[in-house]
């Protein structure tokens, strides 16, 4: 009755297939970004295709992931990482990880980066807590800058970048 334990691909197409109006179908493709020429697995309904399985991800203290996307938006990406900051440093550079087997090996996002969230692993003494923002204009697709207000000296920064 169509139900299936396994479904098999034996190899990736060669071209996404161009199904009629309203039928859907699920398709191995390799993936045109991917130097590696990973096979992904898409659908496809008409004129929208949606990929299925996730592209590029290095899980780590530092890393990333690349979510599932249409094949005419581009992709939303979450990068993290952390950086040991130094006592009352004017400016510390943090680069984001480069995205390996991507078309061009960005560092970074390839399009936008929409926001940078931080926290801070930090004991202080007396009253105040440590104050540690991104610096004013060094919000980039590659990188931010750290802009540190207060003694810091071995703590640690954790950072989630959102973007695409």
């Amino acid at each position: 009755r169509g139900l299936h334990k396994q479904t098999t691909f034996p190899v990736p197409l060669g071209a996404a297939p161009s199904p009629s109006n309203p039928t859907g179908i699920l398709y191995p493709l390799a993936d045109a970004n991917d130097t590696a020429t990973a096979t992904q697995l898409y659908y496809k309904n008409g004129s929208t295709t949606h990929q299925v399985t996730n592209r590029f991800k290095s899980a780590g203290a530092s890393g990333y992931i690349m979510l599932p996307s249409t094949l005419s938006t581009p992709a939303i990406i979450v990068m993290w990482g952390q950086v040991n900051t130094p006592s009352s440093s004017p400016g510390v550079a943090v680069s984001f990880p480069t995205i390996a087997n991507y078309t061009g090996a960005p560092v970074g996002f390839p399009n936008n980066v929409f926001q940078v969230t931080l926290s801070v692993e930090a004991t202080t003494s007396g009253s105040g807590s440590p104050n540690i923002v991104i610096g004013q204009g060094s919000l980039a697709t590659t990188g931010f800058s750290l802009r540190v207000s207060a003694s810091l000296a071995n703590t640690v920064t954790h950072w989630i970048a959102i973007g695409n």
